[in-house]
């Protein structure tokens, strides 16, 4: 199996790093994980937000660390495609308009920005 940080073997006709086929499947695979990132943070905001669990304090702790780690995964990872850059939007306006129920005292809404605000950027929206 070829290395992927070599240019594949001629005689191998396997892809190398540097060709469409190669810059293709690792797109594809950032935007697959992308998609989990994004699909994680809506299921574990949901299941902060369901009347069904008991009011364990910490258990509510435990929801509570699990959505955040999902929101800072989802904005530290780079939008693949425009739409990702939407998802990323919700999730900000879910924070800053105070729909979320968060007890941050580090203003990581700013570094939310930057990651919004960054995507926009490596697409060139906006200019």
């Amino acid at each position: 199996m070829p290395n992927s940080t070599v240019p594949a073997d001629a005689a191998s006709g396997s892809p190398g790093p540097y060709s469409s086929e190669w810059r293709e499947a690792r797109g594809l695979a950032a935007a697959i994980r992308f998609d989990q990132l994004y699909a994680n943070w809506l299921t574990a905001r949901g299941d902060r937000a369901n009347p069904a669990h008991d009011d364990d304090d910490e258990a509510a702790t435990l929801r509570s660390d699990r959505e955040d780690e999902a929101a800072r995964l989802l904005f530290a990872t780079p939008a693949v495609l425009p739409y990702m850059i939407w998802q990323k939007i919700e999730a900000f306006e879910f924070y800053f308009c105070g729909d979320g129920e968060c007890k941050w005292t580090d203003r990581r809404q700013v570094a939310f920005f930057g990651c919004i605000k960054a995507d926009l950027a490596r697409f060139g929206i906006g200019k």
